[in-house]
């Protein structure tokens, strides 16, 4: 033991007058010298300790380089999103963006979704999503078209993930609004503008666009939606000008919207009734009507979600409002124009685009962008894949804050317990680490960055 101590003490003593021998050599010492026994900074470095610098500074500079690219990657999808149509331009240049959908043809294939085909047969509504619907299905069982109407297209995930008989009932909603002939003079139609009043939001627009909707189903008119004060600005053009057709697809066919103007100029109709507008309802007809029940009463088996103050509310006296509203909703919103298309890929890339270009680059395995974008498309890519949703972080918790003028018509919640919920769901759902924010309040934005 006291010979093994004087030689650790002896070797300790050797190192140190050698680093004094550098030291006192180290001003006449060549650059190149210096590097070697001292580093950059002047400091004596061991091997062991050079080592583990280099794998410092190859670290930082693998990060730097990444970094760069996703930045790159990122700005070119920027610029792919042409500002003037909203739209994604395709290009060979850079892998398809995930987060970000392609409009044009997206519209193209939910207009054949959306309308009678040649001899007006019915659209082909397919468990075969997408593009594998249209061109496989269609040429293997046309015959038998009419068994598959009960799968919308616009209706995503199982039964059970949605409210009760949502797939029968936007079925029947689209058959009500889109009758085979529109020139048909026992056809009756309700024309009707979008709430216009100070203080309304589109969910005030939407619930009473629902209410309308009720009334003309019970009253078997076809409903034809007119002036909308939020498509009245430069970014809709022609038709689509102060219509809802600026941002999703018409409530009814072009025929049949056409047809009802043209009644709305023949004095007859209005007194046979042919059509009538929203001014013939009370406003009480209109956001307390009852509802349709050709359907039954499928409220009734809502799956309970609701809470207040710590209490699970399992019924309510309006269950079958909030059920319509939300079916009539999903009809009038079930295809986005391709300007709101647009309108989402902005909101997306903003969101998250640096996100996705990174995942894009940790599964390309070279240092090229070009990686797969030259090769023609495979048929499970074109066809198979052709209705997967564009990518967003998962799992996502949806918060909307609404406060401003909402405080006019009752009390608002402050957002201290917006974000209690969000703790809450965080606790059972560790993996949760984002929120998709909307509010008109600044400070929400900034309070929601800072504590989550």
């Amino acid at each position: 033991m006291h010979y093994t101590s004087l030689a650790v003490s002896y070797f300790c003593n050797l190192y140190h007058w050698i680093i004094q021998v550098l030291l006192c050599f180290a001003v006449s010492m060549p650059a190149n010298l210096q590097l070697l026994f001292f580093g950059a900074d002047g400091v004596a470095v061991t091997g062991e300790s050079a080592s583990a610098q280099e794998k410092i500074e190859e670290r930082k500079r693998d990060n730097h380089a990444t970094e760069a690219r996703i930045l790159q990657l990122y700005s070119a999808w920027s610029s792919m999103l042409n500002t003037a149509s909203d739209e994604v331009l395709k290009s060979s240049d850079v892998p398809w963006p995930p987060h970000l959908d392609d409009c044009k043809l997206n519209v193209e294939r939910n207009k054949r979704f959306d309308s009678y085909g040649e001899n007006r047969t019915f659209p082909h509504w397919t468990l075969w999503k997408g593009s594998l619907g249209l061109e496989l299905l269609n040429q293997k069982y046309s015959e038998n078209a009419n068994q598959y109407r009960q799968y919308p297209p616009w209706i995503l995930g199982s039964d059970e993930e949605n409210y009760p008989l949502t797939r029968r009932v936007q079925r029947d909603i689209w058959i009500h609004q889109h009758p085979p002939n529109c020139s048909d003079p026992s056809l009756r139609f309700l024309v009707a503008d979008w709430e216009r009043l100070p203080g309304f939001g589109i969910g005030a627009q939407l619930a009473g666009m629902a209410g309308l909707l009720a009334i003309a189903i019970k009253e078997k008119r076809i409903l034809v939606t007119n002036y909308y004060n939020r498509a009245d600005h430069n970014g809709c053009h022609g038709a689509s000008r102060s219509s809802w057709s600026c941002y999703f697809f018409v409530e009814t066919s072009s025929d049949c919207r056409k047809r009802a103007f043209q009644l709305m100029q023949i004095k007859a109709s209005w007194a046979e009734g042919s059509v009538k507008v929203k001014e013939n309802y009370t406003s009480k007809q209109i956001w307390a009507g009852r509802i349709p029940r050709m359907w039954g009463e499928p409220w009734k088996y809502l799956q309970p979600t609701t809470e207040i103050n710590g209490r699970l509310i399992t019924s309510h006296r309006k269950m079958d409002r909030r059920w319509w509203i939300a079916q009539a909703t999903r009809y009038l919103m079930r295809f986005p124009t391709e300007y709101m298309c647009g309108l989402l890929n902005v909101a997306r890339h903003s969101a998250f685009g640096l996100e996705a270009a990174k995942l894009v680059l940790e599964s390309i395995q070279n240092d090229s962008l070009k990686v797969g974008t030259t090769r023609t498309k495979s048929d499970i890519e074109r066809l198979v894949w052709s209705d997967h949703q564009p990518y967003i972080p998962r799992p996502v918790v949806s918060m909307h804050v609404r406060m401003g003028d909402k405080a006019c018509e009752m009390s608002v919640v402050g957002f201290e317990e917006y974000m209690k919920l969000a703790g809450n769901l965080r606790r059972r759902f560790p993996s949760l680490k984002n929120i998709w924010l909307s509010t008109e309040m600044q400070a929400s934005k900034r309070a929601a960055w800072c504590k989550w």
